[in-house]
């Protein structure tokens, strides 16, 4: 494989993207999928602008690269997002690692800080309370935790209803590495997948390193302790962890208080690998509700429901094993099973609300190295099983209503990728999915679905840590627990409860990524076309709908680097388009979707034992929650925030000082009303410092 003098890396990127672009010409439907690529951008503005984009970015990064283009091969980095090991410089695809140093060095406190803070996630407040924010890799907005799906281990955390995954329960000493794939993973990792995946993979192998004690304290009366211990034990590694976290958070009756507890245990030999998760969590927390604008602004602290509360509690145990039966082959299986339940209690408007789930899944897959005419190739072929269950209970003012939720599907997928040359590989893959959901009690709703999803891409070499991709495929996501067979408000349903049809999603994705020892940088450029897309529309007093047809689109672009050896610096930038496309909103806008978001940090190593740490946070304005009418007279305000983070460490000692939002900005993500009257605005928090002292061992 050639490498690349520093001078003709980017006169080749020139070449390669002008040879692809000059011979389309998209008319009609006969390019078909190639064409969503270049014709996201309909207008030679646009086109022009992303052109550039493209060009600018590498053409600025040059000099800093320069020496990095000739140092030499760094040293391969092994991914799993097609469920099967990988060598990172060779898959078809984007992926974003954050490595567990990565988290020690970042000074985050949970697996959604990392999320947000370093993979550049955008993310808004949990109005159901929580400590974890609602993550949205592709401009989702309000639907984000339903198009995308989050692993531990390879193993499915979504809920069978709207609301997001909650990783709190997730010890960050336990983790080894986070694989962030943007795009659709529908294929490997089923419906619900057009955002991308995010996949969590703890340690299997801990060491005396992962001996730790860390205690915080911060403001709004935070304290934190975190624990993790490295136990062996003849041929199992095991890693013992447990947390606890109390805070007032930063309004009224928002006190928080949890605490957690895990155990990884692992047991391999040169043919075999066999481990046990098991995992509890227990919290409380304090439901302040929404303000209007005019709080928002003047008194962000405030709540009208001082009484309201609720809690939750998880457990969880994942059983897993790998072995290698042959030459070449492997095969693996994951067992799932989860419980958690959920008791709200809404005193300002006089009802309270119970839920109790369970969730059992099995994944089974097998992969060969074959020849497939004469070309190398690994073929996986597996089969995956969920059942999610959950009773339901809603007790009002001489009202209630009780409810079961049962839902299971099956599925089947294979995919094949192949390596034509040593420079060019391709991949193709296909899974078929049979779901059942139904309601029983009030309200009540059926779903039956038979779907098919697809991908095909391909990425071609360029050089030895360098590489340019493509790929396009199809996906599907179902309505869920809260969708099909939800009323809002609560109260006597109609049959279109019933009605609503699956959601399907054409995408396309092309990319180039760029990996050197002091230096990443990927840049992509995406498209999904979705069909029957299921959102809220706030003209039907909120009621979940079909959309008519969406299409998301946009340009990606990650990076990190050193600039010396006291400073580096790394961040994300995202420009999307999100609109109807065709009949009464054709134009319009989907709402909470921010087209400009962007993260960067930059950290000075003041010496070997200390740093400085700036990181920042910019989006753009939104439409109010279901608006898609666009007719709301205002939208959510853009914002841009700072957070400075000090780090010293001393003999088996570190302190860290967090400053968050430094400059006190007055910032909200959410609403979801137009009335600037209506209590519908969830403020963030202003200036708040917390500062750690951790001990290893």
């Amino acid at each position: 494989m050639a490498t690349v003098s520093p001078d003709t890396g980017q006169l080749r990127l020139v070449r390669l993207i002008s040879r692809q672009v000059s011979p389309i010409h998209c008319r009609g439907r006969r390019c078909g999928y190639i064409c969503w690529v270049f014709k996201m951008f309909s207008t030679s503005r646009q086109r022009y602008f992303a052109l550039v984009s493209l060009l600018l970015g590498f053409s600025v990064i040059s000099p800093i690269n320069a020496r990095a283009q000739v140092i030499g091969v760094i040293d391969p980095l092994v991914v799993t997002a097609s469920r099967v090991p990988e060598d990172l410089s060779s898959v078809p695809y984007a992926i974003q690692t954050i490595l567990s140093e990565d988290l020690i060095d970042g000074g985050v406190a949970t697996v959604n800080e990392a999320l947000r803070v370093i993979g550049g996630i955008q993310s808004s407040i949990n109005t159901g309370g929580g400590r974890d924010q609602i993550l949205d890799l592709r401009g989702f907005g309000e639907e984000s935790a339903s198009n995308q799906v989050i692993l531990v281990d390879g193993v499915r955390q979504n809920e069978g209803d709207k609301r997001g995954v909650d990783l709190s329960w997730i010890s960050i000493n336990s983790v080894e590495r986070i694989e962030i794939l943007r795009g659709s993973g529908a294929v490997m990792y089923g419906e619900g997948a057009a955002a991308g995946v995010i996949n969590v993979i703890t340690k299997k192998n801990p060491g005396k390193t992962d001996d730790r004690v860390l205690i915080g304290w911060g403001s709004h009366s935070t304290s934190e302790v975190r624990i993790s211990k490295h136990l062996p034990l003849g041929h199992w590694s095991n890693l013992i962890s447990a947390n606890r976290y109390l805070t007032d958070n930063h309004r009224d009756n928002h006190a928080y208080q949890g605490a957690g507890a895990a155990l990884n245990s692992n047991w391999s030999d040169s043919r075999t690998a066999v481990g046990i998760s098991l995992s509890i969590d227990e919290n409380s927390m304090g439901l302040p509700g929404g303000v209007n604008v005019a709080d928002a602004l003047a008194r962000p602290s405030f709540s009208y429901k001082p009484n309201d509360k609720g809690n939750s509690n998880f457990k969880g145990l994942t059983l897993s094993g790998e072995r290698e039966l042959g030459e070449g082959w492997h095969a693996a299986l994951d067992i799932a099973r989860r419980l958690r339940s959920t008791d709200s209690d809404y005193v300002a408007d006089s009802y309270t609300y119970a839920n109790q789930n369970a969730m059992s899944r099995v994944g089974a897959r097998t992969w060969w190295n074959i020849n497939a005419l004469g070309l190398p190739s690994v073929l996986v072929l597996g089969l995956d099983q969920e059942r999610w269950i959950e009773d339901r209970q809603l007790v009002g003012s001489g009202w209630s209503s009780n409810q079961r939720i049962d839902q299971r599907s099956d599925a089947i997928y294979i995919r094949q990728s192949t390596q034509l040359t040593p420079d060019d590989s391709v991949f193709l893959g296909a899974r078929r999915t049979l779901s059942d959901r139904v309601s029983e009690g009030s309200p009540a709703g059926t779903l039956k679905a038979r779907n098919t999803s697809w991908e095909v891409g391909g990425a071609r070499a360029l050089s030895t840590n360098e590489k340019f991709f493509i790929r396009v495929g199809q996906g599907v996501r179902l309505a869920k627990a809260d969708e099909f067979a939800t009323c809002y408000p609560p109260g006597p349903c109609s049959d279109a409860v019933n009605t609503l049809r699956p959601q399907t999603s054409r995408d396309a994705e092309i990319g180039y990524a760029r990996r050197h020892d002091d230096s990443a940088h990927e840049i992509r450029v995406y498209q999904n076309r979705i069909k029957d897309e299921i959102g809220l529309d706030s003209r039907l007093s909120y009621s979940v709908v079909n959309y008519s047809p969406t299409v998301r689109e946009g340009i990606e672009y990650n990076f990190s680097g050193t600039l010396s050896r006291s400073w580096t610096f790394g961040g994300a930038l995202s420009v999307r388009s999100s609109k109807f496309k065709g009949g009464a909103l054709d134009g319009n806008q989907v709402p909470l979707v921010s087209r400009y978001f962007g993260t960067a940090n930059l950290k000075y190593l003041i010496d070997a034992n200390s740093s400085v740490t700036i990181t920042s946070q910019v989006q753009s304005s939104q439409f109010v929650s279901g608006d898609i009418a666009n007719s709301c007279s205002d939208k959510l305000p853009g914002y841009g925030i700072a957070n400075l983070k000090y780090t010293r460490a001393f003999a088996k000692y570190t302190v860290r000082a967090d400053l968050n939002n430094v400059f006190d900005r007055n910032y909200y993500n959410f609403r979801s009303r137009c009335d600037a009257a209506a209590r519908s605005v969830y403020p963030e928090a202003g200036r708040t410092l917390f500062v750690s002292l951790e001990r290893t061992f």
